[in-house]
């Protein structure tokens, strides 16, 4: 925020958040247009119904619209029911221990969960309005007997059926990380109903051993191999700070040596990898800007050779990027145009991205197909200059999109909610009518194009899209198969030819693709590896390998800051392929050696899968890039912004989405009670940081860096924090805590003390009194540039199990240890954690909370004065200088005595 895009928020006398008012212009010299979100309350204060600024711009215009969320509570407080005007409405019944019980939605699907006398769920029931209830879920927990007990199993997880198969759970190491485990898939595509008895369970699924996954750890809980269900060997090497040092792929054919996929990968002060050099000899360099480490420059070259790829970066004040130049490209002259292989952008004053300038195909593809393939080296007689201009409607939904040298594309949206279709082919656009008719009463979109129906499940989550509608004979559909936490485990293709169906296959493991095509009787593997900031994937066929192509072809794949492929390398650095992007994630060009090559690249914009629909699988959700928005709504429902089908509040250049969802913030009017409570209870926390701590802010408001320096036997200890507090996020960048050591009989510092929860509630209260947001509460909680190694390895394969990440994360690593406190300060509790790579190649944790509503003030108090010596930090051997000051994320801070302290902490 700066003077020329200021936002107000406007309080009531309970000093509830009821207006926020942003000022939109396009242009410096425009009168701006307030654009204001509206918020209402009950008379406890509590959040009942939000307006987005085109909805409540329709109500001071004097029309009767109904809010985009509409809230039920009970009287303590609790959502009893939520009503959207995008995504429908949505029931819950809690039992007494704040648990799930039942779940209804608009579409009459209905959900019931049966739980143990441990309060762990056992039986998942689910059935839509026209069926019959299903147990589409049973969990199988281990008991304290000796079969168990030998295999780490006693209380977890053993045997998991879901709506893909069933999961077992073999075998577990002590820290509660799997050693083993197997996956059997159903024999056929349709939803399961599983039976009490095992052996009846067992019925429903394919003959045969199931697919075997199998880790191994090392003494400190990091991955030191992954064997994956068909044989292929992963061998991962750290340094002594938990970093990542190399990694290597044995593959399962015997007679292949071990393959070298990435090695000599370093690390800045701040855990961003500066180098790395991958297995085919190409080295990667990234630099940051000194004052906020921002990427600068992205270099990959053949030392002493060939540079492939070399992205300069220009950003404005607040981080959106203007500019992307590849310095490896030349400047070239064609159609009387100069072709310059840069990317420019504009931005409204709410940062939307308004324009884009770039480089196109010739006979580029304004839909959901790819432009024509070009011949690699590309051919810059084939490219032209494009520009693109969008404008939105108050929402930020997409209203036109002008590109040149093509026909002007719009879109039609409803005139009482988000819910938006394209213009018919005739260019005229969808009415009202339409539009309703193109959702079902949840939302979720009925039509990829006209003709191409889509399903949905009870889940919301998308089954299966008409590719080809036949009324005299079954259809061409693809099908999709996911698992408990929403991932997807098979993708189906069903094709007709005369009396034959054709059936190609796409199953997801771990770390491992299964391929199989009837149609061509192909038969393939791919084994992926994500090897430092970039991926290689090594294609492995069971049958003879596509004409052209050698088996067991490694594919290094070279990414941009947002994650996307451009470029794929061989294992000798020659070009397979590479591929330019529209801003909204559309090929604005790409190339191969080979249409053969091309074929098999799957991975493209944002590092996520393209299906042969042309839509993104994000995890969560579907993405067409075409309408630059989802297929359906968020299924967190509004918790991360009124507008649930909006992509990264169209800011797709600066903004990543992991999965389909994105950050909000909680309004509650109890936080200052809580506050004076615990001050109350243990008010000597607070007083020692104000007393003893000097803060300090930089330019951006938002953050905030506390300090504390202890003098002991003439050394200083100094203890910082520095971390980033926005309405939705709270971002935790740097948090140390130092303690002097305990010699001899020397005694430790008696009087006050504090933990990192304390200073998070003093800088909290800080910036957010400063810039008048106190009482907000954010929807996620960031740890930036994780680098400890606990928390790494700890983590490490559960992209898979929701569950079991957020245990691992809140009782087995520092990280989780300190966030969990401070959520229950503040009244948060969790409800998923992400482990996520950012453009830097670290790690971010991303800890999705929401104000907890079933323990009273009183209840969260208890036990506060009787605080355990924190555990929030790994202690280092008592002669240490630094004794308990493990570092909760891994980076130095600047200045020659951290760098000093770095070096001895590291052994550097």
């Amino acid at each position: 925020m700066d003077c020329a895009t200021p936002i107000m928020t406007v309080m009531d006398p309970r000093g509830l958040h009821g207006r926020s008012v942003a000022y939109w212009r396009l242009q410096p010299d425009q009168v701006p247009q307030t654009r204001v979100t509206r918020h209402a309350f009950d008379p406890a204060g509590r959040e009942i119904a939000s307006w987005d600024p085109r909805l409540w711009a329709g109500i001071v215009a004097g029309k009767t619209l109904k809010p985009n969320v509409t809230t039920v509570r009970t009287l303590s407080g609790t959502a009893l029911s939520t009503n959207s005007v995008d995504a429908g409405w949505h029931a819950t019944l809690l039992g007494q221990a704040g648990e799930a019980l039942s779940a209804w939605d608009s579409r009459g699907s209905q959900r019931h969960t049966e739980y143990d006398p441990l309060q762990r769920p056992v039986v998942i029931s689910e059935w839509m309005a026209d069926e019959s209830p299903r147990v589409v879920e049973r969990f199988t927990y281990g008991d304290a007997s000796v079969g168990f007990s030998s295999h780490n199993q006693c209380g977890r997880v053993v045997r998991h059926d879901d709506p893909a198969g069933t999961r077992r759970l073999v075998d577990y190491a002590l820290n509660g990380l799997p050693l083993a485990e197997e996956r059997q898939f159903l024999n056929n595509l349709d939803r399961p109903d599983w039976p009490l008895d095992d052996q009846l369970r067992d019925e429903l699924l394919e003959d045969g051993k199931g697919f075997v996954t199998a880790q191994v750890y090392t003494a400190a809980g990091e991955m030191q191999s992954q064997t994956d269900a068909m044989g292929n060997f992963r061998l991962f090497a750290y340094m002594l700070s938990g970093e990542l040092k190399e990694a290597r792929l044995q593959l399962a054919r015997k007679g292949v040596q071990p393959c070298l996929l990435v090695s000599a990968i370093h690390y800045n002060a701040f855990g961003q990898v500066e180098s790395e050099s991958a297995g085919n000899g190409v080295k990667t360099t990234a630099n940051y800007a000194d004052d906020d480490g921002r990427l600068i420059r992205l270099r990959a070259e053949i030392p002493g050779g060939k540079v492939l790829q070399d992205l300069s970066y220009s950003y404005d004040p607040v981080g959106n990027i203007l500019s992307i130049e590849d310095r490896s490209q030349l400047i070239r002259y064609s159609r009387n145009q100069r072709i310059e292989p840069i990317n420019r952008y504009r931005y409204d004053s709410l940062y939307q991205v308004v324009e884009a300038r770039g480089r196109e195909v010739v006979r580029p593809s304004y839909g959901l197909a790819l432009s024509l393939l070009q011949p690699t080296p590309l051919d810059p007689n084939q490219l032209r200059q494009y520009t693109q201009a969008f404008a939105y409607d108050r929402a930020g939904n997409l209203l036109t999109r002008q590109h040149s040298g093509a026909p002007t594309f719009s879109m039609a949206t409803s005139q009482t909610s988000n819910r938006s279709m394209a213009q018919h082919e005739d260019g005229t656009l969808p009415d009202e009518n339409e539009i309703a008719n193109g959702f079902d009463v949840s939302g979720n979109q009925r039509e990829l194009q006209r003709g191409q129906t889509m399903s949905w499940d009870v889940r919301n989550q998308l089954s299966q899209v008409t590719l080809v509608k036949r009324d005299d004979g079954p259809d061409d559909q693809e099908r999709y198969i996911y698992d408990r936490p929403g991932h997807r485990l098979r993708k189906v293709r069903l094709t007709q030819t005369g009396s034959r169906t054709l059936r190609a296959e796409v199953r997801y493991l771990p770390g491992l693709e299964i391929h199989r095509d009837a149609v061509s009787g192909e038969k393939h593997h791919v084994i992926s590896v994500d090897a430092g900031r970039n991926r290689v994937r090594v294609l492995h066929w069971e049958t003879q390998p596509p004409e052209g192509l050698g088996n067991d072809q490694p594919r290094y794949s070279l990414s941009d800051h947002l994650g996307s492929s451009t470029l794929e390398l061989d294992k000798n650095a020659g070009l397979l392929s590479q591929e330019g992007y529209y801003p909204f994630g559309g090929t604005a060009w790409w190339a191969g050696s080979s249409a053969t090559v091309a074929r098999y690249k799957t991975i493209r914009y944002s590092g996520k899968e393209r299906d042969a629909t042309g839509l993104y699988y994000y995890g969560y959700r579907y993405y067409a890039p075409w309408l630059q928005r989802w297929m359906n709504p968020d299924p967190a429902g509004a918790d991360y912004g009124l507008n649930v089908y909006a992509m990264v509040e169209n800011r797709p250049t600066t903004l990543v989405d992991g999965d389909g969802r994105a950050p909000r913030s909680f309004r509650v009017s109890d936080l200052q009670k809580r506050f004076e409570q615990q001050d109350e209870i243990s008010p000597h926390f607070q007083r020692f940081i104000r007393d003893n701590f000097k803060s300090d802010s930089s330019d951006n408001l938002h953050e905030i860096t506390s300090t504390y320096i202890e003098q002991v036997g003439g050394e200083n200890y100094e203890s910082w924090f520095e971390n980033e507090f926005h309405e939705e996020v709270w971002i935790f960048k740097e948090n140390y805590k130092t303690k002097p050591p305990q010699r001899g009989s020397q005694k430790p510092k008696e009087p006050e003390s504090f933990y990192a929860s304390d200073v998070a509630r003093y800088q909290y209260e800080q910036v957010a009194h400063r810039l008048d947001f106190f009482g907000v509460l954010p929807s996620v909680i960031k740890r930036e540039n994780v680098m400890n190694y606990a928390a790494l390895a700890n983590t490490w394969n559960l992209a898979s199990d929701a569950q079991r990440r957020m245990t691992t994360f809140f009782t087995q690593t520092p990280n989780g240890k300190s966030t969990l406190r401070i959520m229950e300060d503040f009244g948060l509790e969790a409800i998923d954690v992400e482990r996520v790579k950012n453009e830097s190649g670290t790690f971010d944790f991303l800890v999705h909370v929401q104000p907890r509503q079933n323990a009273s003030l009183a209840q969260q108090g208890e036990g506060m004065e009787k605080r355990a010596p924190s555990r929030e930090l790994d202690h280092l051997p008592d002669d240490s200088r630094f004794f308990g000051a493990e570092p909760l994320k891994g980076s130095f801070r600047r200045g020659s005595i951290d760098i000093e302290r770095g070096r001895y902490y590291w052994h550097l």
